[in-house]
């Protein structure tokens, strides 16, 4: 299943604006400004929104199959993601450092004999993962621009934590939905679960309940969901839809054949969708509270 996770024009906007290098310059060592879509002198645009930038566009160019551009792309986000300019944040260094890693795995994997000539789908699942914590890292970095972290009281200490946690369970949606890679997922969830643990720990009555609610919520959501009955129907439906379709295809011509090798797989993928579509919504839920939170401050 493809995923395009997306940041809006004022998303970026946003962040650049907030993120103002009066003290960068030209001598800066980091992409020239012809190698961004739009433009615009590097003082204006943050690093994180640039490599986000590139990213998106090595989606799209992998989907092309042009792989070329691909690595052109992939080392120019590479570049502001080793900007010295990137963040003053520890954990935004931290995380940025991480997808930088991830970045040149995949190019190492990309680059392999033989992989130039056909796009796999691990690389793009590969690809799509690296865009969406870039995406995630693009919102919290906004986030921690509007509230400013120069504040010690309580509140403000429960909201770095808050802003933290958000973005682990950001980063664990590709890997619950998309790219169903469960090992990872929980090593998100284990995050999100860290950085409330540490906020229910500074913060008020009201906003600790909420937070403790919450932290139980995502650890159902680590576990594996008992499908509804409804979920159940649909799901035995599609078997028997399978194994009529396998039966057909014994002694079908070729064409025929092959025709009914693409429904069965189709069908197959639509079990998957189904199975984690109660799942879905429940994180969606979680996460419209997490941001909710903030209000209990």
């Amino acid at each position: 299943m493809k995923f395009i996770p997306t940041v809006t024009g004022v998303l970026i906007t946003a962040l650049s604006l907030a993120f103002f290098f009066g003290q960068a310059n030209s001598d800066t060592a980091q992409p020239a400004a012809s190698n961004t879509p739009h433009p615009v002198s590097v003082e204006k645009n943050h690093p994180l929104a640039m490599a986000h930038e590139q990213l998106k566009k090595a989606y799209e160019d992998y989907n092309k199959g042009d792989l070329a551009a691909v690595q052109k792309e992939l080392n120019i986000a590479s570049q502001w993601l080793q900007n010295s300019n990137i963040s003053q944040d520890t954990k935004t260094r931290d995380e940025a450092a991480r997808l930088n890693s991830d970045i040149q795995q995949l190019q190492q994997k990309i680059s392999r004999p033989g992989t130039q000539k056909k796009p796999e789908e691990e690389h793009e699942s590969a690809i799509s993962r690296i865009w969406h914590r870039s995406t995630a890292l693009v919102e919290r970095e906004i986030q921690q621009a509007a509230k400013g972290w120069a504040e010690t009281t309580a509140a403000n200490k429960t909201l770095k934590y808050l802003v933290d946690a958000r973005l682990h369970f950001h980063y664990a949606e590709h890997d619950l939905f998309i790219s169903r890679n469960r090992e990872k997922a929980n090593s998100e969830l284990q995050q999100t679960l860290l950085y409330l643990d540490r906020a229910s720990k500074v913060a008020n009555p009201e906003a600790q309940q909420k937070i403790m609610a919450l932290r139980a919520e995502i650890q159902s959501l680590a576990s594996t969901a008992k499908p509804d009955p409804e979920q159940v129907r649909i799901i035995n439906a599609l078997n028997t839809a399978q194994t009529a379709i396998q039966d057909s295809s014994q002694g079908a011509p070729a064409e025929i054949r092959n025709r009914l090798t693409r429904i069965a797989t189709d069908i197959s993928q639509l079990k998957q969708d189904i199975g984690s579509l109660e799942n879905k919504q429940h994180y969606e839920a979680i996460m419209q509270k997490l941001q909710a939170l903030d209000t209990a401050l």
